[in-house]
């Protein structure tokens, strides 16, 4: 129990070394991580990247240069924009969350999986598509990690629910909200 104890503290000891030490030439750094025990098992290879503009690199998000055409004509996209007081919403992820209808037809909830519904997020300008989205109807939801709000439209105050069709683009054009629940 005692070897092992040290072992992980000369583990630890090692890694923080390592995470000291500063590549000279800004290039991938291969560093072989050894213990103080024999082992049949060769040491692990680490790769470490140097990051010159450590401790955060400024981040950059692109734009989109503008509206883009489904490309399968099967399919169908929703653009549009993302914005607070005029001021675009950046790096917000959205989904499309297919509409589910009771037996009278009549649109009763928005089921949302995002391990499979359409996803987007939005550019530096607030903007985001959805490009080859199958045909169906639609709930624009706004996730923020630990929640999902359905948007609702911020001049009607009705949910925002979109009809894809195949081969169409709908354009949702600027959303402008007073707020938005973001973290």
């Amino acid at each position: 129990m005692k070897k092992t104890g040290l072992i992980l503290i000369g583990l630890l000891v090692i890694i923080s070394l390592i995470g000291c030490t500063k590549p000279t030439n800004g290039a991938t750094q291969t560093v072989n991580i050894t213990s103080a025990q024999t082992s049949p098992y060769p040491a692990p290879q680490v790769e470490m990247t140097s990051n010159p503009s450590y401790p955060a690199p400024a981040t950059q998000v692109k734009s989109n240069p503008g509206p883009t055409s489904t490309s399968d004509p099967q399919m169908g996209s929703v653009l549009g924009k993302l914005l607070i007081n005029n001021s675009p919403v950046i790096n917000i992820s959205l989904y499309l969350a297919e509409v589910i209808k009771d037996a009278s037809g009549r649109d009763i909830v928005a089921g949302l999986e995002p391990a499979k519904a359409p996803y987007a997020e939005t550019d530096d300008q607030g903007n985001f598509a959805f490009i080859n989205i199958p045909a169906g109807r639609y709930a624009l939801i706004l996730d923020v990690v630990i929640n999902q709000y359905l948007l609702h439209d911020p001049n009607t105050n009705d949910p925002i629910i979109v009809q894809v069709e195949s081969g169409n683009e709908v354009s949702l054009g600027d959303l402008n909200f007073d707020s938005l629940p973001l973290p």
